[in-house]
């Protein structure tokens, strides 16, 4: 029987790659590797990289605090709070 797919190990593989290589780089090769996942159960689970990526990043962001930003009427201090919040999670990801 094939190993299950952790969601959680496979988008922290993800994200730590996207921050690491890029989009165009990112193979899912190397992220099947870097989770411990069979590469043909990343595609039959998520059936392409974009898919895969869009998964990813939406965990990760509706586990930070972006997902609780609410517009305070100032555009350049939501801005600079989003970009903020972008960055923790980017960190977040990368270092785990």
């Amino acid at each position: 029987m094939p190993k299950k797919v952790d969601d959680e190990t496979v988008y922290r593989a993800t994200c730590q790659l996207l921050s690491e290589t890029g989009y165009m780089s990112m193979t899912t090769k190397l992220l099947a590797e870097r989770a411990g996942v069979n590469e043909v159960s990343v595609f039959r689970k998520y059936h392409t990289k974009a898919e895969l990526v869009r998964a990813a990043l939406r965990h990760a962001f509706a586990h930070a605090e972006i997902a609780q930003l609410s517009q305070s009427g100032d555009l350049k201090r939501d801005r600079i709070a989003i970009v903020e919040t972008y960055l923790t999670v980017a960190v977040m990801w990368s270092d785990s």
